[in-house]
């Protein structure tokens, strides 16, 4: 019903640049969720908050815009805090590391979105491409981090399809 009366296909370009946005976003989520598996829920939000700093730099990389020293110092200020969050434990440390590539990531997609966006892109359009891809990609790492093959795509109550539906 939201997409009626949109033009979903827009040619094949435009459309593999969003499958390769999804892409990204997927592995993003992959980081993200790996990062509370391998540490806490804390330090993969602690993780995630770098994402100023990997947009103040990743933008100006990807649009050709200056860097703002406003930005960077913020960034650096936010990563100086999570170093002590995270503490020397090693498992914080890897779950630390997930995080800020899911942040780098997300400042990636955030940066190619919005010069779509820019550009007179539907976002509804746009983000029904990305969702497909970065689902192809959670759906394709699941024999890789799942060693039950399959066994997490398990719920115990129909219910819980709904929220992941829903998510």
């Amino acid at each position: 019903m939201l997409m009626r009366n949109r033009k979903i296909w827009l040619g094949r370009v435009a459309v593999m640049r969003l499958l390769g946005i999804g892409v990204i976003i997927g592995l993003h989520w992959l980081c993200l969720f790996g990062a509370v598996k391998i540490a806490n829920v804390s330090i993969a939000l602690a993780g995630l908050a770098t994402l100023s700093l990997f947009t103040a730099f990743t933008e100006p990389l990807l649009t050709r815009r200056r860097i703002q020293r406003f930005e960077v110092m913020l960034g650096i200020l936010v990563l100086a805090g999570i170093c002590l969050i995270a503490g020397a434990e090693t498992g914080h440390l890897l779950g630390l590391f997930m995080a800020l590539l899911s942040a780098l990531l997300a400042a990636i997609f955030m940066v190619l979105n919005k010069g779509i966006v820019i550009k007179g892109g539907d976002p509804m359009v746009m983000v029904g491409w990305e969702m497909l891809a970065a689902t192809a990609v959670c759906l394709a790492a699941v024999p890789i981090v799942d060693s039950g093959c399959f066994g997490a795509l398990v719920f115990s109550e129909p219910i819980e399809w709904l929220w992941i539906i829903l998510l």
